[in-house]
């Protein structure tokens, strides 16, 4: 997990954040378009690891929404 934090903070996140062994982060960033956030994460990893994962990144509020609409 501290490679993905290297890597976020590369790319311009600040106050990375991990969840154990997951590939699960949050983070603060100013970059808008998360689309190109993911792409650039994902190249990243590739570049690195040599493989390209998968990236999903969540707004606050987006995340926000999901967990208020968990039917539990």
């Amino acid at each position: 997990m501290k490679e993905l934090v290297a890597t976020l903070e590369e790319i311009g996140a600040r106050k990375v954040r991990t969840y154990i062994q997951s590939g699960n982060a949050v983070f603060e960033n100013t970059e808008r378009k998360l689309d190109r956030l993911s792409k650039q994460l994902s190249a990243e990893i590739l570049k690195r690891r040599g493989f390209e994962p998968h990236v999903h990144i969540l707004t606050v509020e987006a995340l926000a929404k999901a967990i208020a609409e968990n039917p539990s």
